[in-house]
């Protein structure tokens, strides 16, 4: 094979696992995005039945803020929806 064509292919072949690369980066990021709500939405709900929040660090606070203003919202979106 000409060194030409053996140079293209590589080229290809790298921005091919580039690409992949790139695509399983982002999976992961939206996987671990996915874990952490549902690892608040489950601190939520046990402070609901009574668990203190004590044990909580600041980022663990904020997330949970968060999640709650995202359930408001949802909530107020769905009474309007209703209405």
């Amino acid at each position: 094979m000409p060194e030409m064509e053996q140079s293209r292919k590589m080229v290809n072949q790298e921005s091919l696992l580039r690409q992949r690369i790139e695509k399983a980066n982002k999976q992961l990021k939206k996987q671990r995005k996915e874990n952490r709500e549902k690892e608040m939405t489950r601190v939520l709900f046990q402070s609901l039945t009574g668990k203190s929040l004590h044990s909580l660090n600041m980022v663990s606070l904020h997330d949970l803020g968060w999640l709650i203003d995202q359930s408001l919202k949802d909530t107020r979106v769905k009474i309007k929806i209703l209405n």
